[in-house]
């Protein structure tokens, strides 16, 4: 027994570094990448390329169990990391090509696919009276690696441009997939077979905390979705440099590594998830809705502003795992499917949405439409039945 408990923390263990190398390399890209997109493009309504990753990234993920049943939880993990390291290569190489953009929307199916798989594989080695203090460390570990790559990344494209930072990207999605390769590549964890989308809105319908937290969870990945492509495009076009922009990211992003591993365990032990829930949607909403108002080009006063808006997302997205987590177990294989679907499905519609959005109004007015989506998730959280 303790030998397996011993074994267990070591993969645990491993795979936060794996989890810091994944969180490094798509901080690289994440918040470059939309003007990535518009420069090759040339247009700034940047979200139908956004739509397509995602709905691709939306379709594998309901039939992602065939391919973790064929070729196992850490096999399909690193298909996916081999795919994203491809494309990164690519873009780097042909970063002058318009011919890059169909990679870059690979790179973003392959970020889709690889969050999921890793999030099967931790799965795999946590325990229910422990789930909030793994979630959190393993989202800290992320963050951590997240902080890293902002700042950096504007650096080298404001110096030497966008082919560099794909390519180092690449290189540290190939450090991790190398992790997995040498210490999971044994590992064959079977899945259940999922459900069908009307059995598991059935199953779902009589099990009403479950969809409550559904909600949330797509409100969360909305917001990430807008922030993180057209918060950089706001930030160019009222006249901040890479160099500014990567200060205020990198400050932006601090509150995920200081609060999540306290606020996982405090979930643990303490108070369970409804009331943080709540005070993390009130932050999050009006923090966001302000940015619309603003025309300041003061740096301090837009990290302050970002930073606030984190730590209200921080508060939300180690919450919603835990919550959701301790809600199911094995057997619920459908819901967990469906669970990690938010993020592709919140990516569609944001994406349709803004793009929509921009025909008629300015690019400040999508962070009020996202802070009063945002404070409809108020609702469902207020009738959850909390863990404690």
């Amino acid at each position: 027994m303790k030998k397996n408990k011993r074994k267990r923390k070591q993969k645990l263990y491993l795979l936060s570094a794996v989890v810091f190398l994944l969180g490094f390399q798509l901080s690289l890209v994440i918040y470059v990448l939309s003007s990535f997109i518009k420069e090759l493009t040339g247009t700034e309504n940047v979200g139908i390329f956004y739509f397509i990753a995602y709905a691709a990234s939306f379709y594998i993920l309901i039939n992602l169990h065939h391919l973790i049943r064929r070729h196992g939880k850490a096999r399909t993990l690193l298909l996916f990391m081999i795919v994203k390291m491809l494309a990164l290569l690519v873009m780097g190489v042909y970063s002058h090509s318009v011919f890059a953009v169909i990679f870059a929307v690979w790179s973003l199916v392959g970020d889709a696919l690889i969050w999921a798989s890793l999030d099967v594989l931790i799965e795999s080695f946590t325990q229910n009276d422990t789930t909030g203090k793994v979630r959190g460390t393993s989202l800290t570990f992320m963050d951590l690696g997240f902080l890293f790559g902002p700042f950096l990344a504007a650096w080298t494209v404001e110096s030497f441009g966008f082919g560099p930072v794909f390519i180092l990207a690449s290189l540290i999605t190939a450090v991790a997939a190398a992790i997995i390769y040498g210490s999971y590549g044994n590992i064959n964890h079977a899945a259940r077979k999922s459900c069908s989308v009307r059995v598991v809105l059935k199953k779902m319908l009589k099990r009403k905390n479950l969809l409550r937290i559904f909600y949330v969870s797509l409100m969360l990945e909305l917001f990430y979705c807008v922030m993180s492509v057209f918060t950089p495009l706001y930030l160019l076009s009222i006249g901040f440099s890479w160099i500014d922009i990567g200060k205020i990211i990198t400050v932006m992003l601090i509150p995920f590594v200081i609060i999540q591993i306290p606020l996982g365990i405090i979930a643990d032990t303490r108070t369970g998830e409804k009331e943080w829930l709540i005070i993390g949607i009130i932050i999050m909403s009006l923090s966001t809705g302000v940015i619309s108002f603003l025309s300041s080009t003061n740096l301090i006063f837009w990290m302050i502003i970002l930073f606030i808006t984190r730590i209200g997302a921080s508060i939300i997205q180690v919450m919603r795992d835990t919550y959701f987590y301790k809600k199911v177990d094995a057997k619920d294989i459908g819901f967990i499917d469906y669970f990690r679907t938010t993020k592709s499905v919140a990516f569609i519609f944001g994406m349709a949405l803004c793009s929509f959005f921009l025909i008629v109004l300015p690019l400040k007015m999508l962070f009020l439409m996202l802070a009063i989506l945002i404070f409809t998730a108020l609702a469902p959280i207020f009738r959850l039945n909390d863990t404690r």
